[in-house]
């Protein structure tokens, strides 16, 4: 990590392309576009683990298989708070920047925004500079000496040299990425094909031209179709907005209901991503939003 003198101003990256610099109320460092980075969760649960008899390690991993950061909050700026939130494709975190385009509420719900470690890591291309911001600004972080509030930390940025992450890695995951789009069947395909933007009207007829563009997807961004292609929210939120095309249920009003009995089975943000919201209720084992998911499968499947 290089140190250099601290800069006053919006802890931002520098609005150069050239610059590649975070900057922080702490001492800065370049960050290297070629380079990927490594975020690592710094509490095992090795003691929580079964352990092999014979060699006396433990059989699973060490971390659990997900943990999910935030990717919104506030940060300490100057003595000043500071809105911050993670886009997927906007070049700054900061909230009062992020208002010409404003993110639509498709673009704020977009999984690539979310920031999971996997198995206790969490790789960053160093090209994704806000990515790496967003994880760098949080009191979570080990390298985040102005916590806003004073928690424990959770992960820490392993420093250059500690782990070596070979470009041949990279490569490695476009092509499970692309091997797995060409050996899914369009079915399988369509829920991360409509989350990248693809139309996926007449999949009968157009199979074929889905399949190439999310063969084309997965290899421009193999990690955030590996990610999603396995994500069970994205099935939900596929059939969920299927059910929603189709007029088989509505949140128009507020309340989502079946639009053919006008059965009325739970409020919902008429002006944000319905879909979203009950992929998040299913996946939080909300009884009612279970139910649906379970008869829509049955209707739609």
């Amino acid at each position: 990590m290089e140190v250099a003198e601290k800069k006053r101003g919006n802890p931002a990256f520098g609005r150069k392309a050239e610059s590649d610099v975070l900057e922080m109320d702490e001492p800065t460092f370049k960050i290297d576009s070629k380079r990927v980075y490594q975020f690592q969760l710094i509490k095992t649960y090795e003691r929580l683990k079964p352990i092999d008899n014979k060699t006396g390690r433990s059989i699973e991993s060490l971390y659990p298989p997900y943990y999910i950061c935030p990717n919104e909050g506030v940060a300490l700026h100057e003595g000043e708070m500071r809105r911050w939130r993670f886009v997927y494709g906007y070049p700054s975190i900061w909230v009062d920047e992020q208002q010409n385009p404003e993110p639509t509420s498709l673009q704020v719900a977009d999984p690539r925004n979310d920031l999971i470690f996997e198995e206790g890591n969490l790789f960053v291309r160093g090209s994704e500079k806000t990515k790496i911001q967003a994880l760098m600004i949080q009191d979570l972080c080990q390298d985040q000496k102005n916590q806003v509030f004073p928690v424990p930390t959770v992960f820490r940025l392993i420093k250059e040299g500690e782990t070596l992450v070979k470009a041949s890695e990279i490569n490695d995951q476009a092509f499970e990425a692309e091997t797995a789009a060409r050996n899914a069947s369009i079915e399988e395909l369509l829920p991360v094909a409509m989350l990248f933007g693809i139309n996926v009207d007449n999949a009968e007829k157009r199979g074929e031209q889905i399949k190439k563009e999310v063969i084309l997807k997965a290899r421009q961004l193999p990690d955030a179709f590996l990610a999603n292609f396995v994500s069970p929210k994205t099935s939900i939120k596929y059939l969920v907005t299927k059910a929603l095309n189709k007029n088989i249920i509505s949140g128009a009003s507020g309340q989502l209901i079946m639009v053919e009995t006008e059965k009325v089975l739970f409020p919902v943000n008429k002006d944000s991503d319905i879909a979203e919201q009950v992929a998040t209720l299913v996946m939080g084992n909300d009884e009612q939003a279970s139910l649906l998911y379970t008869q829509l499968k049955k209707v739609l499947s």
